[in-house]
């Protein structure tokens, strides 16, 4: 398919070919839209009925969503579309048949529990919101300066040693509301692998543990209200202060309880 464009990249007044995932199909009678998704976005396919070729409406049609098809045809602007142009077919051709019965909705209007997600992992991914997660880790990852995301550990139970020195030797130490050091009480734990900070906090800024005898430390951003603009905050403060790194709540921005 040398003679493929990218939805992205087609424009009103091209005759282009598109390929890609069957996102949708919305059958209104004597008018049918085809929703087609490729890696840069959705293009919305016409289909009259009356006015187009009956075998290629019917090929158009009669996929299941997820199948893979090419379209060639017009593009033509039309503000109603999802994306503000749609192509008026001339061909359509079924590159690939998914299966009638998914085990999960990609298109996330069907809510699936979270085993059957993992176990689709592919489809899960094709969602808008989780596939978003990942293409922010992308941006970061390939910034100009070096930022690590830490992903969660899923795993909670950390193992602990104290001694009567006032140090800790453990896996991770996680500071956040209410932590004796946030509300300005000695610090107890000075040592260990992994020291994590919710930022911002009042009174515990992360210059104020930088000296401490940790191997790693991470900004965690404030969950709440204000969630993004944290986000934004802290990967800034890694950015300029290359010993922290960004931490991110994964089950969160994946909406896993």
């Amino acid at each position: 398919m040398d003679d493929r464009s990218f939805t992205a990249d087609v424009s009103p007044g091209d005759e282009a070919t598109v390929a890609g995932w069957v996102h949708e199909i919305r059958d209104l009678g004597g008018i049918a839209f085809v929703i087609l998704r490729d890696r840069t976005g959705k293009i919305q396919v016409k289909l009259e009925k009356d006015e187009m070729d009956g075998e290629m409406v019917e090929t158009a049609l009669g996929v299941h969503r997820e199948s893979v098809i090419s379209v060639t045809g017009d593009v033509e602007a039309e503000d109603r579309a999802p994306t503000g142009v749609e192509v008026v077919p001339k061909s359509v051709e079924v590159l690939a048949e998914a299966d009638p019965e998914l085990p999960l909705d990609p298109s996330g209007k069907v809510e699936a529990e979270l085993p059957t997600r993992l176990d689709n992992r592919t489809l899960d991914l094709r969602k808008e919101e989780v596939k978003a997660i990942f293409e922010i880790r992308s941006e970061i990852l390939e910034s100009e300066q070096s930022l690590e995301v830490e992903e969660l550990k899923f795993e909670q139970n950390k193992r602990w040693e104290r001694d009567f020195e006032g140090s800790s030797v453990g896996e991770t130490r996680i500071l956040g509301p209410g932590d004796e050091l946030a509300a300005g009480a000695d610090t107890i734990l000075t040592r260990g692998d992994e020291l994590k900070l919710v930022y911002p906090q009042e009174g515990a800024m992360p210059e104020q543990f930088a000296d401490l005898d940790f191997t790693h430390f991470f900004l965690q951003p404030m969950d709440g209200p204000h969630v993004e603009r944290y986000t934004q905050q802290a990967m800034q403060y890694c950015l300029d202060h290359p010993p922290w790194r960004l931490s991110l709540q994964t089950h969160k921005l994946l909406d896993i309880p």
